[in-house]
């Protein structure tokens, strides 16, 4: 009897709050005043006036007040000063001329703080928010993995650090934000060495190149001056074992030393398998060869890994003269 009794009060209960909110439901529809849930948007970075289109995602650029926390003081607590946090974002790699150069230039380890915002818009392309920026440095690129066998969409992730940053509603003359259009596919790529069989490149793990800091960064934003130190990871294949001679020599060479020191590149198509970025690596010299790892399945038999430093590299349009070679990595068209 227990049991039957509160079976029919957890129905009960249960058509009731489905009433409740169906009754919501028609009241929020007949309210002409009620607001709509927000569905999404997007952002756009405008950088020294040049919209540089829209950003996959976005996050950071938040001011902190830094205070004195002391605790035998029983007053409120001390502000000293304000930083803010690094501005990360992802876009794609289609990256237009201002933002290229601008990344050219912190490659070369030329400091050339600017200016900018990023808008906040909603899914009509209107702009809610905007973050204002100024005296921003490039401190990290990271290009997407290449893989033959992805799916995913890649993007390359920057990260810049403020002089100051203020997020306010959007001004008068705020553009509006630029819907997103460009698409990178991971198979999409084609890797470049001097010299070396690169026909059967399977994937290319993330590269990033960085500024590396000796000291107080805040102390070193806006001055064009200081010097810095660029450091870029060493870049990681996996190659198919029938193209592993011309790599095995090269890393006998390097093993032995001195290292026989190259150049490529590694370039990015698009969907009609035309050119839209390239990175230009320098003084190239392997420092790892061996089997890939290979997994329950199976998968990994047949590949090798190897692992190459790299000493500086270069961001931005083609060259008729670096990286040039016959063999090539092929795109794979989508």
């Amino acid at each position: 009897m227990r049991r039957t009794m509160s079976s029919v009060y957890f129905t009960l209960l249960a058509a009731c709050v489905l009433l409740c909110i169906s009754a919501g439901t028609l009241l929020a529809a007949d309210n002409p005043n009620a607001k709509e849930p927000f569905v999404g948007g997007s952002a756009t970075l405008i950088l020294d006036a040049a919209n540089c289109g829209p950003l996959h995602t976005v996050s950071g650029g938040a001011s902190c007040a830094n205070v004195v926390n002391d605790r035998s003081s029983k007053g409120p607590l001390s502000p000293y000063g304000i930083s803010c946090e690094p501005i990360a974002f992802q876009i794609g790699l289609g990256v237009p001329n201002a933002l290229q150069g601008w990344i050219a230039d912190a490659w070369n380890a030329i400091n050339k703080p600017k200016n900018g915002k990023v808008l906040y818009c909603d899914s009509s392309l209107k702009a809610l928010a905007e973050l204002q920026f100024t005296g921003g440095i490039v401190l990290d690129v990271t290009t997407p993995a290449c893989d033959r066998r992805s799916t995913e969409m890649g993007y390359l992730s920057v990260s810049i650090q403020p002089t100051t940053t203020m997020l306010s509603p959007p001004s008068p003359s705020s553009a509006s934000g630029t819907p997103y259009s460009g698409e990178w596919h991971p198979g999409q790529f084609a890797l470049q060495i001097d010299g070396i069989d690169c026909s059967k490149v399977l994937s290319i793990e993330p590269f990033s190149v960085k500024r590396q800091v000796g000291g107080s960064l805040q102390s070193e934003l806006g001055r064009a001056a200081t010097p810095v130190r660029i450091v870029c990871s060493n870049l990681k294949v996996v190659i198919s074992d029938s193209s592993l001679t011309s790599w095995k020599d090269w890393a006998d060479h390097c093993f032995a030393g001195p290292p026989i020191l190259k150049n490529g590149a590694i370039i990015f198509f698009d969907n009609a398998l035309k050119e839209i970025n390239r990175i230009k690596l320098y003084d190239l010299a392997v420092c790892k060869l061996g089997p890939a790892p290979v997994a329950a399945n199976g998968d990994g038999v047949g590949l090798a890994a190897v692992e190459v430093t790299c000493a500086r590299a270069g961001f931005g349009a083609a060259s008729t003269t670096e990286g040039k070679s016959s063999n090539t990595t092929r795109p794979i068209g989508r």
